[in-house]
């Protein structure tokens, strides 16, 4: 299995995603990194220093998030092709696995196919509105693996995460994970409690990817690592 970190948990701990990703290079031990951009603003204005990017590259699985609002945020087509371009970019520069879109932010499958990386998608919240039921109609129209996130599917019920994998497992590509005690509070996973704990029991049996999710909002190294020293003692 292979842990990797997204760099939207600890977007509170620097002003740009290039020096997030020093943070990141310095001071943790890591198989990936997740980079999270939340908005176009984020896309249009970020680049990576050679170092950065070189070390990307070397490790073993680093994913890009699109913005999270790339549709509802986007003046028209040109204004999302534009944004995907740049993701495109990135992607190819750092030799990238995955793109992820959220669900409810899908650009069209037409779109989508002008371009050059693999695309996965994301499971909602129920505020969301798009179950189990809805979301796999998706995936095979778009005919695209997924990005299931465990958190995600708990505010549906305690038992929807196991229904995802159940019903889409050969789709999953990387497992999203953070704690929840049922509002997708991403917390740190060593704040588990039985509730959770017992939804999420089965990722211990599957060989995927782990991207963690969590809020570390305190600029706190150490805790940060005492949290991913937890994640590989209790799953792998």
């Amino acid at each position: 299995m292979k842990l990797s970190l997204s760099t939207g948990s600890i977007y509170k701990w620097a002003g740009k995603l290039d020096d997030l990703i020093t943070l990141c290079r310095d001071n943790i031990k890591i198989d990936g990194i997740e980079l999270m951009f939340a908005n176009k603003e984020i896309l249009e204005t970020t680049r990576l220093t050679a170092k950065n990017a070189m070390w990307l590259k070397a490790l073993s699985h680093v994913t890009l998030h699109a913005p999270v609002k790339i549709i509802m945020n986007s003046i028209d087509e040109n204004d999302i092709e534009i944004q995907l371009k740049k993701l495109e970019y990135i992607y190819n520069s750092i030799n990238a696995k995955a793109i992820i879109f959220h669900v409810t932010n899908l650009p069209k499958l037409e779109t989508l196919n002008k371009f050059n990386f693999k695309f996965i998608i994301e499971n909602t919240t129920i505020k969301g509105k798009i179950n189990l039921i809805e979301f796999n109609k998706i995936i095979n129209n778009y005919n695209c693996d997924i990005c299931l996130d465990v958190s995600h599917a708990f505010t549906w019920s305690a038992k929807e995460a196991q229904k995802y994998w159940q019903k889409l497992s050969s789709h999953i590509f990387q497992i999203h994970l953070s704690s929840s005690r049922g509002n997708h509070e991403h917390l740190p996973m060593s704040n588990l409690d039985k509730d959770y704990k017992k939804s999420i029991g089965f990722l211990g049996l599957i060989n995927k990817p782990f991207v963690i999710e969590s809020d570390y909002n305190d600029k706190n190294i150490n805790f940060l690592n005492k949290d991913l020293n937890f994640i590989n003692s209790y799953f792998f």
